[in-house]
């Protein structure tokens, strides 16, 4: 017994486990904290009517902040959707990393925004089969027999073709797909 314990603290030591985990947890925190590195206005306002916490998300008209007042912006000063004011095709400099898009919108605020969409799909994915795999698997080993086989042909259908394909099926038969069609598609 201790000899299989063993091999599981050699995993978690594992340099490459070790390495992805920190990945994770540094793109997780970059998506959950992309109004602080990518926004359009400023993430703090303080002056005469108060202070105001990441005003173009809580207020519904954002005002523009007076002319002495103290305020706290984001690394890179453009939004995902909005365009830079450095123009199309920029090179990367230290307020734009990456550049800006043909459209003069900037690469690394689009990364950040883009980090976050691609967790919430993953996450959605893995909720909906842990769902619907924990209510048939009970499904199956409640009633067996022929609900069992009834039940693995559609897995082993879904298990044949490449979950990228699905994915790319799915958004050619919708451009507009949302976040729940490509979580079920995943």
């Amino acid at each position: 017994m201790s000899e299989r314990g063993g091999s599981r603290v050699q995993r978690w030591r594992s340099a490459r486990l070790g390495f992805g985990a920190i990945m994770l947890l540094l793109v997780a925190l970059v998506a959950l904290f992309a109004e602080f590195i990518a926004a359009d206005g400023p993430w703090l306002v303080v002056d005469d009517s108060g202070v105001k916490f990441l005003p173009e998300l809580t207020e519904s008209q954002a005002s523009e902040p007076q002319a002495d007042a103290f305020m706290l912006r984001p690394w890179i000063p453009c939004g995902p959707r909005k365009a830079c004011e450095v123009g199309p095709n920029a090179p990367p400099s230290l307020r734009h990393p990456l550049g800006t898009d043909d459209r003069a919108r900037d690469v690394v605020a689009r990364a950040v925004y883009g980090a976050r969409t691609a967790l919430g799909v993953a996450f959605a994915a893995w909720f909906l089969a842990l769902l619907f795999g924990a209510l048939f698997g009970a499904g199956a080993a409640m009633f067996g027999g022929a609900y069992d086989e009834w039940l693995a042909r559609p897995v082993e259908l879904a298990q044949a073709f490449p979950t990228v394909i699905v994915v790319l099926i799915v958004v050619a038969v919708s451009p507009e797909a949302s976040m729940i069609s490509l979580a079920l598609a995943v």
